[in-house]
């Protein structure tokens, strides 16, 4: 097997015809300065957005001082056109907003609502800054999960590069979330991404969306100039005939990212202080990363991705490998191999990371191989910030009230599908398949009703349903609560019926962690994240979303290792 870490040479070309530009510390630091700057001010640009009835949390941008927002198109809850969108305050409180106009054919939503304290508008690029502006910031487009957690933005670039009197572009990422707002590296709107069902990761100038509205035209402020870095451009492609014919060709990848990923492993330890873990006989997804935490054969993985038969693979060999301890809190193990004189993984601080800081993780494995091969690729992200376990829910918050039931809709009628047994519906006589037909004698006829009901009150309150079984009707009295809601529950984006990124079994309930932006997939878990300083802050501990993932800093894996220790058996 190979080395794990590339050759520090750049290659010479990229899909067969393009040199690749040369990328180093200065552009990275470029990059890094920028993202650092205008991630704070960003924040104070865009809120988080819903609507009544439904759990997905979506980032909206100012575009006036008069509180015009530019949101994604949020489709109703059971077709309700009248269900309100709403603005997520940071205590998790909620407020409605005005719905000034909807495009769900472009995917967003004019919506307009006074400025929050400490919020402003975005600054509006000219559309020609596409061409020379070429690297971008985005929010993220994972929702926020706690009171409090700010927006993460990650960082993108244009594949291939635009003509000079293009209208959209393509991220080179592909984004597939419409709605969602792009920014220069001045902190200026450029373009908001266009829905899923056409091509996918386009971008629409905000001129160009303005073109069918005449609402937006009316309220769009003047456009802003500013100086913008200059970094090395990808080249322009010219598409063939057979390309546009053949929809499965893959596209060809940013000479770009190669520069830079090359530059990334320049910043890696001579000897890599990291592995692969799998399961003999298994499939890749079966495999997960891990770091070696001591030069005789421990080494530190992800304990809820595991599975039997654990093999360990390093610098060309195969080492069959035992499951010494695991520790619930942190959701870490500890696997033993026979080998001495490892190297061995020196963890650094991460408490100076400011928002928006560039972070790194070595990408070990190859998805798309039928043998465990090592990849020689590196993802790159940014900071967003420490995230604590103990915080609330976002769905916490009293504004959020929820029966203990799961309801289903049926024609006209509305029906109790299960029951949360740790709620106070399990203990009144109310039972799955019973009809609701009315809510403190208001009519139920869709859940869209009776989500509007439940947004009026508070947790706390008592109201009573009114239930039929059959001939008989009844009316049962209980006590509202909070949802049991998380975030989406797998977190996966969908695009063209192919799964964005495969999450990790566990996901949340961290004593602590770092919120990064990092793309990764659930084998991916286990691996070292580290810094511009070649410096390992943390361990990937949970894939959540395409680019929103979890890492544990040093003091909470220390405190897990020697959990571990004194657990394990001798090895």
């Amino acid at each position: 097997m190979k080395l794990l870490l590339l050759s520090l040479c750049l290659a010479a070309t990229a899909s067969g015809d393009f040199l690749v530009p040369a990328w180093t510390a200065k552009e990275e630091n470029v990059i890094q300065t920028l993202t650092t700057k205008h991630t704070p001010d960003l924040r104070k640009s865009c809120v988080m957005v819903g609507r009544l009835g439904l759990s997905e949390i979506r980032t909206a941008v100012f575009i006036t001082k008069n509180g015009d927002l530019l949101a994604p198109y949020l489709e109703p809850i059971d077709g309700d056109d009248e269900a309100p969108y709403l603005l997520y305050l940071p205590d998790g409180s909620r407020r409605l907003v005005d719905v000034i106009e909807e495009k769900k054919e472009r995917g967003i939503a004019l919506l307009k609502t006074p400025l929050p304290e400490g919020h402003h508008a975005a600054p509006l690029a000219p559309d020609q800054s596409i061409i020379s502006a070429h690297w971008f910031l985005y929010p993220v487009t994972a929702p926020i999960s706690k009171l409090s957690e700010p927006i993460a933005f990650a960082i993108d670039h244009l594949f291939p590069r635009p003509e000079p009197e293009a209208v959209s572009f393509v991220l080179e990422s592909g984004m597939t979330n419409a709605g969602t707002p792009i920014f220069d590296l001045a902190g200026r709107l450029v373009a908001m991404t266009g829905p899923t069902d056409k091509e996918t990761g386009r971008a629409l100038l905000i001129s160009r969306l303005a073109e069918d509205s005449e609402k937006l035209r009316e309220i769009l402020p003047e456009r802003v100039s500013a100086d913008l870095p200059r970094l090395p451009l990808s080249p322009a492609l010219e598409e063939k005939e057979d390309d546009k014919e053949d929809k499965k060709k893959e596209a060809p990848s940013s000479p770009l990212s190669e520069a830079r990923e090359t530059f990334a492993q320049s910043l890696m330890p001579g000897a890599a202080p990291f592995a692969i873990i799998f399961n003999e006989g298994k499939a890749v997804t079966h495999s997960i990363s891990a770091v070696i935490i001591r030069s005789n054969g421990f080494l530190l993985t992800k304990a809820s991705e595991l599975g039997p038969d654990l093999n360990v693979r390093y610098a060309g060999k195969t080492y069959p490998a035992a499951l010494l301890a695991t520790d619930e809190a942190s959701d870490l193990a500890l696997v033993g191999i026979n080998a001495t004189n490892l190297p061995v993984i020196q963890w650094a601080s991460p408490e100076t990371l400011t928002a928006g800081t560039s972070l790194i993780t070595p990408i070990l494995l190859q998805e798309t191989s039928d043998e465990m091969v090592v990849s020689d690729s590196m993802a790159f992200g940014t900071f967003s910030h420490q995230l604590n376990g103990n915080s609330p829910t976002l769905h916490a918050a009293s504004q959020v009230t929820s029966l203990g039931i799961v309801t289903e809709q049926s024609a006209s009628e509305v029906r109790v599908a299960s029951i949360d047994p740790d709620s106070p519906a399990a203990k009144t006589d109310l039972k799955n398949g019973d009809l609701i037909t009315a809510l403190d004698d208001k009519p139920v006829t869709d859940r869209a009703s009776l989500t509007r009901l439940l947004s009026q009150k508070r947790v706390g309150n008592e109201v009573t349903l009114k239930i039929k079984n059959g001939e008989k009707e009844t009316s049962i009295s209980l006590t509202l609560t909070r949802p049991r809601l998380t975030p989406p529950p797998t977190g996966i984006s969908m695009a063209a019926n192919d799964l964005a990124m495969v999450p990790s079994v566990r996901r949340f309930g961290f004593e602590k962690a770092i919120v990064h932006t990092l793309p990764l997939n659930a084998w991916d878990c286990g691996s070292p994240l580290y810094n511009l300083d070649g410096q390992a802050i943390g361990l990937n501990i949970s894939a959540s979303s395409a680019n929103r993932t979890l890492a544990l800093p040093p003091s909470v894996i220390q405190a897990a290792i020697q959990r571990m220790l004194q657990s394990s058996n001798p090895f």
